[in-house]
Parts: C-alpha cells; structure tokens; sequence
C-alpha cells in the first residue's frame, strides 16, 4: 500500500484528484472466499490487467452491509494516466479504454465480475448494476 502512495505523490495533477474511490456491495448469501473472488475479478478490469494501482479493503463486521472500499490510482509506472476516469467525454473516446460515463462503465465491471463467480459457484441469483428505482421502471 505505501509503495502505492509513494508512486501515486510522484504524479502531476491537474485538477487534484489523487484516486477514485467507491465501494462495492456484496449479497450476504456470498461466502467470503466468493466475495474475494469477486473484488480480484474488478480489480483486474478496473486496472486494466494490472497496468495501475487499484486496492480493496474488504469489511465483514456486519454481515447485513458485506462491502468493500476499494480505491484505484489512476497511473501507470511511468506516471501516466491509462483510464482518464476523470476527464471529459471527449478527451476519453480518444485516450481511453473506458467510453463513455466512468460510473456506469465502473458499475458494469463489478457487475460482470461479480456474476462470474456466482455463476462458477452455481448461485441461484445475480447482481445488477442499475438501481432499484431503474430495475422497477423495466417491469
């Protein structure tokens, strides 16, 4: 984790943001080692197979709110930013993977990584990245 810090003040930013941050939620149905799995599969798609920093922090004290903080820099080792997450749409067509809003194409990573695992591990349900509100409006 320091050495993630230690590269990321190495950086120069124009608008100051040093990371994105957001959290993922986890049904409680999931075990552990499945939510594991889970955040690893993100964290291979949000960092690009590994080409910037990206950490989770797992947390299991209550089991009605399994989440997990996960927190990504958006550099590679040359000091380079690969998803240009907070950057203009225009400005992302042309230099980045992600196209797009980075929210939605975020929501979507976590939602075919986490069905993965469920549907590997025979799970009779799956998540879905819209809200409640979006998921009524389609009945």
């Amino acid at each position: 984790m320091s050495a993630m810090w230690a590269h990321d003040n190495t950086v120069t930013r124009a608008n100051g943001r040093i990371a994105e941050t957001l959290i993922l939620s986890f049904d409680n149905r999931m075990s552990l080692e499945h939510r594991k799995a889970a955040t690893q599969n993100f964290l291979l798609e949000v960092t690009f197979d590994e080409q910037i920093k990206a950490v989770a922090f797992l947390h299991d004290n209550d089991p009605e709110n399994l989440h997990a903080h996960v927190v990504v820099i958006d550099s590679n080792e040359d000091g380079e930013p690969v998803g240009h997450f907070g950057r203009s749409g225009t400005f992302r067509r042309e230099h980045s993977p992600v196209k797009g809003n980075p929210t939605e194409w975020l929501r979507k990573q976590w939602e075919d990584s986490c069905n993965a695992v469920l549907e590997e591990h025979e799970y009779d349900f799956r998540v879905d990245r819209r809200s409640l509100d979006k998921r009524l409006e389609a009945t």
